[in-house]
């Protein structure tokens, strides 16, 4: 009879149960939590920049944060569930409700795509564009989860990376859109309920999303012959645990016992044909019973592929291999570009990922983020079109409004650098990465484009949407804007200059030096650069082309004229001034995230 269901939960308590026994013996954690007094607001905002595309969160919760013990902030923040209020700090003057008590990317399109009178997607196409039948359905929905208020932008950053880097699926290779949903609601299921990272990516290697990926579906054992590929027996070893060879040095042992036998192992699992296309239900049929596989010198029990695949899990997450390269591909994909060049870095997340009796993926990622590895002047992430659009996104909302009527277009942006979510740049082996942008002059051309031309600005500068003369969105920045800093009666544009790049570059102002903040004081005190509102003020022989240096602006003859730039009042009392603040809020985003430094992110 075939055996329909993969069943974790089942088998969860005796495989947790192995996996203690199996951990190294002696082995203690190297991750060294950070000093409570560099755990500051800085610190959490670099935080919500790497796991969380910078969030929504408040100024109010980033310091409530900052004030509590690290571990106890980082249980709060690096949450996988579908929803995370406090990471929630817009305000709601629409009423809008942005979900159905589901936060799962399959609960979402079936309650976006609906007719539901609650349903916040405003017109038939957007709805319709929403629902799995739609093309490119999947990257719409996990976008706009990533940027609505209310939803959870950790589970989708994490999400991004299992299934479109680490157990990477491709649209364009064949995997069907309700496929590659299943396959991406059942890893972070998994992950939110606490499951050890081996049973996620063992749901990941029984998915019906891997099966068409790989095309293992195809594997059958007849007439007493294996007639099979080893495309996924390789690189669920190599992607998947990290396991590149037999650690005891056998020659050609991997290659010629664990792929074949994990090939076979592999055999007469395949999706459930329905309406004539590949349905996310796998069937596993019972194959040579009885007969066990050795797979990296362990014997592999099981009556089907689902079986063994559970079976073997144990010993694929606590082979040396894995254990030495799993931690390090881990945080070198989301927050290390310079990791390689450091090897005791390294040496210290092998420890910690060696020491955790239980290989929870969460538990390892809140100690990185905690601790002195992440929070360390070397590290440098660069961003990649996800990561540098979504964070832009998300820290330009102010009210779900924004989000929902889509005024900042992250999916968009994304398209246009040329990339997309489910289909990963480099097939099986990951999506772009943050190497790959930075590198690229295309992209700094696309990026620079997008914040110079007029359509691309307008988003960041809009004050108000019209429809039938009616208005039926305004920008609120208002609720939002720091204090004024104590001896000035009102917001200055230093204030304000140095707010904005905070939440927005979240460097501490360690970059923010003088050329920064005359852009920046300039775009906010009248929507124009430097140069060309002192060349229009005649003043200091300015002209449209000079180039301004530190020297002239912290000792020269621009010394004054900075000042008076940085302590000029911003006006928020009328209509007109609200409008212009818009405006000018939105060309001073725009300057700051041209700069060097909205590519990349150093830790302290």
């Amino acid at each position: 009879m075939p055996f329909r269901r993969f069943d974790l939960r089942r088998w969860r308590c005796a495989l947790t149960a192995f996996a203690l026994c199996l951990a190294p013996v002696g082995v203690q954690a190297q991750l060294t939590p950070v000093d409570p007094a560099q755990w500051d607001q800085t610190a959490v905002r670099k935080v919500l920049h790497t796991f969380a595309f910078g969030s929504h969160a408040s100024d109010a919760q980033i310091a409530t944060w900052a004030a509590m013990p690290p571990a106890q902030a980082i249980e709060e923040i690096l949450d996988v569930g579908p929803f995370h209020p406090k990471l929630d700090g817009t305000l709601n003057r629409y009423g809008r409700t942005v979900h159905n008590g589901t936060g799962t990317l399959l609960g979402l399109s079936q309650f976006w795509s609906s007719n539901e009178p609650t349903n916040p997607i405003m017109g038939e196409t957007a709805r319709k564009n929403m629902s799995l039948e739609s093309w490119r359905a999947p990257e719409r929905i996990w976008t706009l989860a990533a940027h609505t208020p209310g939803l959870n932008p950790v589970r989708q950053k994490i999400g991004l990376y299992l299934t479109n880097y680490h157990m990477a699926v491709n649209e364009d290779a064949g995997v069907n859109r309700y496929q590659v949903v299943a396959h991406y609601d059942t890893a972070m299921g998994l992950l939110a309920a606490n499951y050890p990272f081996e049973l996620v990516l063992t749901a990941g290697a029984g998915s019906a999303a891997v099966a068409v990926q790989y095309n293992h579906r195809q594997n059958r054992f007849a007439n007493g012959n294996y007639r099979v590929n080893q495309d996924f027996a390789r690189e669920y070893f190599q992607l998947f645990f990290g396991i590149l060879s037999d650690h005891q040095g056998e020659a050609g042992y991997h290659e010629n016992v664990t792929i074949p036998n994990m090939s076979y192992l592999l055999t007469e699992m395949y999706p459930r044909e329905r309406n004539g296309q590949a349905s996310t239900e796998m069937v596993f049929d019972t194959y040579k019973t009885g007969s066990p596989s050795e797979v990296i010198r362990q014997t592999i029990h099981g009556t089907n592929a689902a079986e063994r695949l559970i079976a073997l899990a144990p010993h694929a997450i606590s082979h040396p291999d894995s254990l030495n390269n799993l931690p390090v591909l881990i945080v070198q994909s989301l927050a290390d570009d310079k990791l390689s060049d450091y090897p005791q870095r390294k040496d210290r997340l092998r420890a910690h990922w060696q020491g955790m009796p239980v290989k929870n993926l969460m538990a390892f990622l809140k100690a990185y983020a905690i601790s002195t590895d992440f929070h360390t002047p070397e590290r440098v992430k660069y961003y990649t079109s996800f990561d540098r659009w979504l964070i832009l996104s998300n820290r330009m909302v102010t009210d779900v409004e924004d989000a929902l009527r889509d005024h900042y277009k992250p999916q968009y942006q994304i398209s246009q650098s040329g990339f997309g979510v489910f289909r990963p740049h480099h097939d099986v082996f990951g999506g772009q990465t943050g190497l790959d942008a930075y590198g690229s002059s295309d992209y700094f051309m696309r990026t620079l484009n997008a914040h110079s031309d007029w359509n691309g600005i307008g988003n960041l500068r809009k004050h108000e949407a019209k429809e039938n003369e009616t208005v039926i969105w305004t920008k609120e920045w208002r609720s939002f804007l720091p204090p004024a800093r104590a001896g000035f009666s009102c917001l200055t544009a230093e204030v304000l200059g140095e707010w904005l790049w905070q939440r927005f570059i979240a460097d501490g102002l360690k970059q923010f030096g003088p050329l920064e903040r005359i852009q920046v004081y300039s775009m906010l005190n009248s929507g124009l650069d430097a140069t060309y509102n002192w060349k229009q003020a005649n003043i200091g022989g300015v002209q449209y082309d000079t180039a301004l240096t530190r020297q002239e602006l912290t000792e020269g003859s621009l010394k004054n004229y900075f000042r008076h730039q940085a302590d000029a009042c911003i006006q928020t009392d009328t209509a007109d001034s609200i409008k212009n603040l818009t405006y000018y809020m939105g060309q001073a985003v725009n300057f700051i995230m041209t700069t060097p430094y909205a590519f990349f992110q150093e830790g302290r």
